[in-house]
């Protein structure tokens, strides 16, 4: 019959449809559940019948990807949250010591899954976060796997500390997040997540998928509560379009 048979569903290439609903199509309705790798062939692959993926995702190795640039102008985001601890059980220099050989504690949420890697793609047990260095990222739903890479780092002999990280090519988004952290005079302890991002893959409604990056990041300072063991003085979120 001249279809193209996947594991999930069965496509029809004259008609550019398929002719079986897609199974995940209660968690995506901002999709038609016929839809060919959600409408964009140009840039992504079908993903067994299921949803779409950006074929950049298709490079294992890291080295193979470059920085996407900063964004600028018109749809760029700028957002910032941060968290305030008060009589933390664990010292600041345990949250840098975390938070560099294995982001992946403090970074993990129901979003995303973040794996340190080497340059060949393999998990590495210790990430020792400097320049350079590489995390893969396992997103949740219809955004595909992406990749990010350590752009700079700051250690004050304070303990404090900051780490900025920048998008490779096949994310998601175009940009940089700062995490960052330090501890007050009265030992109170602040984390904080600063990001300048622009949706570069166009999956979905704008407004969903900074529905979702909320959740995600008010998450993780929620990871970052737990791990001190004190008590949440204060938490704060502001995000900022520019216009043009």
């Amino acid at each position: 019959m001249n279809w193209y048979a996947f594991k999930w569903r069965n496509y029809d290439a004259s008609l550019a449809r398929f002719h079986n609903i897609d199974p995940l199509a209660e968690e995506f309705t901002y999709n038609s559940p016929y839809n060919f790798a959600e409408n964009r062939v140009v840039d992504g692959v079908e993903l067994e019948g299921l949803e779409w993926e950006n074929f950049m995702s298709g490079f294992k190795k890291t080295s193979n990807l470059n920085l996407k640039p900063i964004p600028s102008g018109k749809g760029v985001q700028n957002q910032s949250y941060n968290v305030v601890v008060q009589n933390p059980k664990k010292a600041l220099r345990d949250l840098k010591s975390t938070f560099k050989d294995s982001p992946q504690n403090v970074l993990n949420n129901k979003m995303a899954t973040f794996r340190p890697i080497d340059k060949d793609g393999n998990n590495l047990e210790k990430a020792n976060l400097n320049v350079g260095s590489d995390i893969e990222i396992d997103i949740a739903g219809p955004m595909n796997n992406s990749a990010v890479r350590v752009t700079g780092v700051e250690e004050g002999e304070d303990d404090s500390f900051s780490f900025t990280f920048g998008t490779l090519e096949g994310h998601i988004e175009a940009g940089s997040i700062t995490f960052s952290a330090a501890q007050d005079k009265d030992g109170n302890i602040s984390f904080s997540i600063n990001s300048i991002s622009k949706n570069d893959v166009g999956i979905g409604p704008e407004k969903y998928m900074r529905r979702k990056q909320k959740e995600s990041w008010f998450q993780v300072l929620t990871n970052v509560v737990n791990y001190l063991g004190g008590t949440e003085q204060l938490r704060s979120h502001s995000a900022v379009d520019q216009k043009h």
